[in-house]
């Protein structure tokens, strides 16, 4: 065999095989600190190809003409956006705010109700716990909160404060029972801006894996004055992480502002833009024609100090009359012109883009017949929001923690969350609700009487458990036979 042939390369390869497993089985800590090792720098190099291939995109956009023409730099848009260009926004953009506030306002504005499914007593010692643990905590608040910051950003992160020697060191994992409920001292929210992920889980055998394993804080100054650190690392297991709009992975959902960013900046030149040109226009400025035949130089120092003075005066108001001799004073003509076209054009866009009706978005949907249908609609999306984000993000895994710790008593099987209706009746609206439930329980009367439905079947339309406050038809008529029975026993 030659040296360095194909058949000596083979043989040097399964020698080097052999003597790495040969190591392995005598170092096995070693072997597994190098896999591991290996697996952290692999992730650390796709999350940062990850980085840059979303960084490269951004160049592309507003591109025109082969790149010939860039929309982008010609309208001052940001091609990249900061979680600090959308605080402010958020914090002085106006109606900016309102779109991040409004889901979470509307989606927590009626307060859930978390019960216990298969029990018959209606004070479990689940339902208690968590009554109690909502009232000394405060909790419904701090699930509003964490959902309005989280939209600011790409995340939010609600953090459990805990009691005693187990809450000294948060970077430890949170487990097993509390030794009392009230070891559950505050809860705190933080938004992207005051949050680092980490470290990920890497154990592609997790269920957590590619989720948030560390997460470093930074404590604001003003909040946490007494502290003397100002970032902490925080384990995963004392946080409920919350992302709206998730994309390709588990931890970063798209910020509220995002899809309308450009248009919000076209607003702020629409808005000052008119403001200003308003401004400008209103004081329309003079125009000084001076008469060839009179020569300024004939006004000594005192006399220009004078007809400066009075000019300034006449400029901010005070003085309405200038004094003049060898000039001619005019306004200059200045044209205003209308920016509510422009303006209504862009609320459209954003309100298109985002989903919330233009009479929402300006808080003007009460007592408006015209708002009906928005409100309807937006009411819809509010509730398919709170059944598939609010609850299974935020609630569900708050109380399913707490249940871990010992905070809350385990309930007996599984419990349940009610959202109450979104729906408010005016008086009106209530009294056409009533007589058209009352029409439709005379025709189902007659309907039931020739047999065409059954009773049950007429009780089930018009929801005549809910409306008395039971769950089944039999409970319904369960009441109905112990009140006929009373009133026999009465006669009797």
């Amino acid at each position: 065999m030659k040296k360095g042939s194909k058949h000596s390369e083979e043989a040097k390869l399964k020698i080097s095989q052999s003597m790495q497993q040969k190591w392995n089985s005598k170092n096995p800590n070693k072997s597994n600190a190098v896999s591991v090792e290996k697996r952290l720098d692999e992730n650390k190099l796709k999350v940062l190809a990850s980085i840059v291939s979303r960084a490269s995109l951004a160049q592309y956009l507003g591109k025109q003409f082969g790149g010939a023409r860039d929309l982008y730099k010609v309208l001052g848009y940001k091609s990249v956006i900061s979680f600090n260009d959308y605080l402010a926004k958020y914090t002085r953009g106006g109606i900016a705010k309102r779109i991040v506030d409004a889901p979470s306002s509307a989606t927590w504005r009626r307060p859930p109700i978390v019960y216990e499914n298969n029990s018959k007593n209606p004070d479990t010692p689940f339902e208690k716990d968590w009554v109690a643990l909502n009232k000394r905590l405060r909790v419904l608040h701090y699930f509003e909160r964490v959902d309005r910051i989280s939209g600011i950003g790409r995340f939010g992160i609600l953090m459990i404060g805990i009691g005693g020697n187990r809450g000294r060191d948060l970077s430890k994992k949170l487990e097993g029972k509390l030794d009392d409920p009230n070891q559950i001292t505050h809860l705190s929210v933080f938004s992207e801006g005051s949050v680092r992920i980490k470290e990920l889980v890497d154990d592609r055998s997790d269920p957590d894996f590619g989720k948030p394993l560390l997460y470093e804080i930074t404590l604001s100054p003003e909040s946490y004055a007494s502290v003397d650190y100002m970032n902490v690392t925080v384990h995963a297991s004392r946080v409920i992480h919350v992302a709206e709009d998730l994309m390709e992975d588990e931890v970063y959902g798209t910020p509220r502002l995002q899809a309308v960013f450009n248009l919000l900046d076209d607003l702020d030149k629409t808005v000052p833009g008119s403001a200003e040109m308003f401004w400008q226009g209103a004081y329309r400025g003079l125009h000084v024609d001076v008469n060839p035949e009179f020569q300024l130089g004939e006004l000594d120092n005192d006399s220009l100090a004078e007809l400066d003075e009075e000019i300034e005066e006449y400029i901010h108001g005070i003085r309405r009359v200038i004094r003049t001799q060898g000039v001619d004073v005019k306004p200059i003509r200045s044209q205003i012109a209308d920016p509510s076209g422009v303006f209504d054009a862009i609320i459209t866009l954003i309100s298109g883009t985002t989903k919330i009706p233009k009479r929402i978005l300006f808080g003007s949907e009460r007592g408006e017949l015209a708002s009906e249908q928005d409100e309807v609609n937006w009411n819809s999306r509010i509730k398919e929001r709170q059944e598939q984000f609010a609850e299974p993000v935020i609630l569900r895994p708050f109380v399913n923690k707490m249940i871990d710790l010992g905070v809350i008593s385990p309930p007996d099987g599984v419990y349940d969350v009610h959202w109450p209706s979104l729906f408010e009746m005016d008086e009106t609206r209530q009294a056409q609700a009533v007589w058209t439930w009352a029409r439709a329980a005379e025709k189902l009367a007659d309907a039931v009487s020739v047999g065409i439905i059954t009773k049950e079947q007429a009780f089930e339309i018009l929801n005549v458990p809910g409306l008395m406050g039971f769950s089944t038809i039999k409970e319904v008529d369960s009441k109905i036979d112990s009140g006929d029975n009373e009133n026999e026993e009465e006669e009797d």
